[in-house]
């Protein structure tokens, strides 16, 4: 029959109260799924979302100040950082083909950004950074992924960009948007 429960606790779950069970849940699956949502490492929450906010900034200047090939040509320097950066953030070996790979990836950096050229754009240094915190965040996204779940890494996202974008937004844009542009 499995572990066996204290008398008195196995009456407390037949009976409970009857508002909840009408409701067809419990307080102790309130608690549970309230449990879910601790964040654990708090400090790495943190460290991985004003990184993540940071990158989708930087991503978004690089969209207006950048050809869009240059953008998206930057953007995929994030594998790149990632590989660099899983080795001292998750302790990853460094292997001969990821060597290759990160050396190649800068190298393709050198190619899109053509440095000596006047064709270089300070905004593109922009886009690398964002493209480096994207990776940071992946890395860190991967290390959370060891102590909580997928889920609770997704709500503390929110939870801490939500006042951030609010505060560089324009809360009356909404009242100045017609019936149509809302649907």
């Amino acid at each position: 029959r499995g572990r066996e429960r204290p008398q008195d606790q196995q009456d407390e779950e037949q009976q409970g109260d009857g508002d909840e069970q009408a409701a067809g849940h419990s307080s102790r699956d309130c608690d549970g799924r309230l449990k879910k949502l601790r964040p654990g490492p708090i400090r790495l929450h943190l460290l991985r979302n004003a990184f993540h906010y940071a990158g989708q900034f930087g991503w978004n200047y690089a969209v207006v100040a950048l050809p869009l090939a240059t953008v998206f040509a930057l953007e995929f320097t994030a594998p790149v950082w990632l590989a660099a950066l899983a080795v001292p953030i998750l302790g990853e070996r460094l292997t001969l083909p990821r060597v290759g790979a990160i050396v190649l990836g800068f190298i393709g950096v050198l190619v899109i950004l053509r440095p000596g050229q006047e064709a270089f754009q300070p905004a593109a240094l922009i886009m690398l950074a964002a493209a480096f915190a994207f990776a940071a965040t992946a890395v860190w996204t991967k290390a959370l992924t060891r102590e909580v779940s997928t889920f609770t890494i997704l709500f503390w996202m929110n939870v801490l960009q939500l006042p951030l974008s609010l505060l560089g937004s324009d809360l009356s844009f909404p009242s100045r948007m017609e019936a149509p542009q809302v649907l």
